[in-house]
């Protein structure tokens, strides 16, 4: 019996093989190239507080939160730079969610940003987890697509950080993920 692989799809099959490896070793294969868990006194892993971002703030955080921006309706070009179109679509999400309409994401709007997503899901939200995971050191495709890839990325920094490596993103990986 034989089995024809196109050129795509042993690619695929290469890099999700070398995934499964690294993850599986990732203690040994990691350890000089990746910070340990941060722990508090107590041995817990700390999970870092929300960045506050206003007009100004530039960068990842930034991205991230014009994509779920998006995935709730507020569409706003996803540039990294928090600009007046921006704050605008923030505060329009704030009023909307019955939140102090300032303009500012701190804390109480970032909660309310996080949306729950796993393996399969697609669109905006996805994209804002891939740009994260990319500021941590992947080279994930921003392509709002949850597959096998964002999946073994998001479970190897899940237990990286700490938290129950089961792949699917919600208010506290968002957390550890932003925040770092």
């Amino acid at each position: 019996m034989s089995l024809h692989v196109g050129r795509r799809g042993a690619r695929a099959i290469v890099v999700t093989l070398a995934t499964i490896v690294a993850i599986g070793s990732a203690p040994a294969a990691m350890a000089g190239s990746i910070d340990p868990p941060r722990t508090s006194s107590s041995g817990i892993t700390a999970i870092p507080a929300w960045p506050v971002l206003r007009i100004g703030s530039t960068g990842a955080d930034v991205r991230t939160a014009q994509h779920l921006l998006t995935a709730w309706g507020h569409t706003t070009t996803a540039d990294g730079a928090y600009g007046s179109g921006t704050a605008a679509a923030v505060k329009a999400f704030q009023s909307r969610k019955g939140l102090t309409a300032d303009g500012i994401i701190g804390a109480q709007t970032w909660s309310a940003l996080a949306v729950t997503i796993s393996e399969g899901a697609r669109g905006s939200a996805v994209k804002a987890l891939q740009v994260q995971l990319n500021n941590l050191g992947a080279s994930l495709a921003v392509d709002g697509i949850f597959g096998g890839m964002t999946a073994s990325t998001v479970r190897f920094w899940q237990w990286h950080m700490g938290l129950t490596a089961d792949g699917i993103v919600g208010p506290q990986t968002w957390r550890a993920f932003i925040g770092s």
